[in-house]
């Protein structure tokens, strides 16, 4: 450990050479519920730990389906539109969680047949080399999403990595 690190930590009051003689670092985390057992404070660390995962859903939610950009006039109708956007934005998440780790799967094995079929039609329409890189049936899910991300803005530059 650095010692602009151990500093930090020392004012912190938390860290401190361990048994092992290892440095360690105590970590808190605040929570607005009642923790009086062992049970409670695992239970609120496991309510924690999807936080990433959440995060990502609100992401895929602003981002992916734009529903801050539907300038709803009331909250019901935010509310509805929030509803209908939201199993979308789960199934975006589903496909980005499965291209991450199958990237080679294809794409209508994880995403609906129809929704492929749309989006390759409209990029192959948008230009006929496109059929020459990338022939019918060719896509991966990783590509799918690629494409998909483009829709929105996404440039899908070499150096821009994956979307979302």
């Amino acid at each position: 450990m650095g010692k602009v690190a151990r500093d930090v930590a020392d004012r912190v009051g938390g860290a401190g050479v361990g048994r092992s003689g290892v440095w360690t670092l105590r970590w808190v985390l605040y929570s607005s519920h009642a923790i009086t057992s062992l049970e409670d404070a695992q239970a609120i660390t496991a309510m924690y730990t999807r936080r990433p995962l959440i995060e990502e859903y609100h992401k895929a939610l602003k981002t992916g389906c734009q529903v801050e950009e539907r300038q709803s006039q009331t909250g019901a109708r935010l509310a509805r539109i929030t509803g209908v956007l939201s199993v979308t934005a789960i199934r975006l998440l589903r496909m980005k969680s499965v291209a991450a780790i199958e990237p080679q799967r294809a794409p209508d094995q994880v995403a609906p047949t129809e929704w492929v079929e749309a989006l390759y039609d409209h990029r192959t329409a948008e230009s006929p080399q496109y059929k020459q890189r990338w022939p019918e049936g060719s896509w991966t899910i990783q590509e799918f999403l690629r494409q998909l991300a483009m829709l929105g803005g996404f440039l899908g530059r070499k150096h821009d990595g994956s979307p979302g």
